[in-house]
């Protein structure tokens, strides 16, 4: 779940003032809805008054993204696009005051903040910096609004869009760090053979689980060492990142391997009423049925008994199962893009000029996503239809 923090002033527009006494701890719409109603910053400060000199620390990055980069509505960028630039990266955007407004003799646009959460940082310059790093990765972010003491304006009735993830943009950057060496390195020299293995075998521990499969993988991994590392502490390496991979399959958001691994089993051939209803009748017939005269009965271990309740408790049950489904495809399709190159397209182009750039194999992955997307959309329809009695 995401959590950030915000502090927030006791007005709104004001370019001057510098106090911000009120800390929020953001988890969900309202919380940042109504945060997002003042003028704020995203850093603690000494006695409240924001100055790069008073910083104390923040556990979340803003970034501005206005669309100054173009004109043409085609290559203007939005959350979602945000998204699929950086996979399974936690934030949330809110359209700024300006939004869809004429600025700066510039026409209306998409114009919204981005919030990135991150581990807590103690250090104004460390912050500034990592704001620098985001932004050479997306260049569309505002490269002027980068300090440590950045204020965000309040915004009347502010719309929030909440991206949850499984990592955080720092993971992000320093997995894309971390693959831009490797691909540079034909041998991992000594000094950087432990820590290159270790990062190796939890990657793959937590893709592939401790299987033979992600085993091998991490010894043909080890043959890039020079020197070799000795059998005794590659084992010792790979026994260490088991224990974390342990760790990391009790954090909220964990796909285990073989869930990760796995097909459909619960898709509805196709996205409709009747499509949700042989999948509904193929795994509860046992626990499920319908009558005209006296709705939906469901068997309680003993009997079956009329209950509307119950029968939206079995709804449930399905549509959990079929989010949890949607949600590892969704992932895996992101994955895939960012390897094939179609996000370095969807960053470049907007997502409607990207469709024509792709290549077949881009193509593909992104009408997969785009199915798993509507796949999820269904699920959540579905019961809602169920749960108001329009589904029968």
């Amino acid at each position: 779940m995401i959590s950030l923090t915000i502090y927030t002033a006791d007005c709104v527009g004001s370019l001057s003032n510098c106090i911000y006494p009120n800390k929020n701890i953001i988890t969900d719409d309202q919380s940042m809805k109504a945060a997002m109603q003042h003028d704020h910053v995203t850093a603690e400060y000494k006695d409240n008054y924001r100055s790069t000199s008073n910083f104390i620390s923040a556990d979340n990055v803003p970034l501005d993204l206005d669309n100054d980069h173009s004109d043409n509505p085609d290559e203007w960028i939005t959350p979602f696009e945000v998204a699929m630039a950086f996979p399974e990266v936690s934030f949330v955007a809110v359209y700024s005051r300006n939004h869809m407004k004429v600025k700066d003799e510039k026409s209306a646009r998409p114009r919204f903040h981005v919030y990135f959460v991150i581990p807590t940082v103690i250090d104004s310059k460390e912050y500034t910096a990592l704001k620098k790093r985001i932004t050479a990765t997306f260049p569309y972010f505002d490269s002027n609004a980068l300090d440590s003491a950045r204020l965000l304006f309040g915004v009347t009735n502010p719309e929030v869009e909440f991206y949850e993830g499984s990592r955080t943009i720092v993971d992000f950057l320093d997995d894309l760090d971390f693959e831009e060496w490797d691909n540079q390195q034909s041998q991992v020299p000594q000094g950087k053979r432990n820590n290159t293995m270790s990062h190796y075998a939890g990657k793959i521990i937590k893709r592939y689980g401790d299987t033979e499969e992600a085993y091998q993988l991490y010894l043909q991994k080890s043959e890039k060492c020079n020197p070799p590392l000795e059998e005794a502490e590659l084992k010792t390496i790979w026994n260490s990142a088991l224990k974390f991979g342990a760790k990391v399959s009790t954090q909220e958001g964990y796909i285990p391997p073989e869930q990760y691994n796995a097909g459909f089993e619960l898709k509805p051939e196709d996205y409709s009423d009747v499509g949700q209803a042989v999948v509904l009748s193929r795994e509860y017939y046992s626990r499920l049925r319908y009558s005209p005269s006296t709705g939906y009965l469901v068997y309680n271990g003993s009997f079956w008994e009329e209950s509307d309740p119950l029968s939206q408790e079995v709804a449930q049950e399905l549509t959990t199962r079929q989010l949890v489904e949607a949600e590892v495809e969704i992932k895996k399709r992101l994955k895939e893009m960012e390897q094939n190159g179609a996000f370095e397209i969807l960053a470049q182009m907007g997502a409607k000029k990207a469709v024509s750039a792709f290549n077949e194999v881009q193509a593909h992955s992104f009408e997969l996503y785009e199915d798993a997307i509507n796949y999820k959309m269904d699920c959540q329809h579905f019961f809602i239809q169920f749960l108001f009695g329009h589904f029968r």
